[in-house]
């Protein structure tokens, strides 16, 4: 079995199956005037709990054959209100070895340091349990407190691409950050996890043969 909770200082973070549909339902809801001018244009349906089903129904399928990882953010002192969401999708093993990270995080717990705790987390099971090389990162230009996330947690801005993304039906051009498995890199120096780590051959093994 893949681990499925991960801790940090503060927070909690969950897989997709550890999460009900009503609660990402209530965070997208209560934080849409934030993330709607940030996000891809919604499909129909999005805020509705039989969409956000089949949402976490995909994400635990890209989980168990690595594809992908996403994980819900939770505060110790509140296990049942999401408040941020940390996503590493299009994984790839062999000699790429990369993920591309996404972020986002509930208005109300903004400059708390809880995304770059949760990001770092998630950058430490990339690099020690999936043992990728390499995580990709895309940002707004606009977006300045992600700009501000990416660049404390050692990201490396290595262009600006036009067009890269749709963003609420819109193509916009995007700051691209990288960063590698550098055993001196800044998120290292953040809170480490508690607990076991998931088990490695397995992983291993599915990564070599994707």
């Amino acid at each position: 079995m893949l681990k499925k909770e991960y801790h940090t200082q503060r927070l909690i973070l969950k897989v997709s199956r550890l999460v009900t549909p009503q609660q990402v339902l209530v965070y997208y809801q209560k934080n849409e005037d934030l993330f709607v001018p940030l996000d891809p244009q919604r499909p129909a349906g999005f805020l509705s709990i039989p969409y956000q089903r089949m949402v976490l129904e995909a994400d635990e399928e890209d989980r168990l054959s690595i594809r992908g990882l996403k994980l819900w953010v939770f505060l110790k002192e509140h296990p049942d209100q999401i408040i941020g969401m940390v996503s590493f999708s299009n994984l790839m093993g062999g000699s790429v070895r990369s993920a591309f990270l996404a972020y986002k995080l509930d208005k109300d717990y903004l400059n708390h340091g809880y995304i770059t705790e949760a990001i770092a987390m998630g950058i430490r099971i990339m690099f020690e349990v999936y043992k990728l090389n390499r995580i990709e990162l895309a940002i707004l230009p606009r977006n300045k407190p992600s700009l501000r996330v990416a660049e404390k947690l050692g990201f490396t801005r290595e262009g600006y691409s036009e067009r890269y993304l749709e963003i609420n039906g819109i193509w916009e051009g995007h700051v691209r950050f990288g960063l590698i498995n550098d055993p001196d890199a800044p998120w290292r120096q953040l809170p480490a996890y508690a607990g076991s780590q998931p088990q490695r051959v397995k992983l291993m093994q599915m990564l070599k043969k994707s």
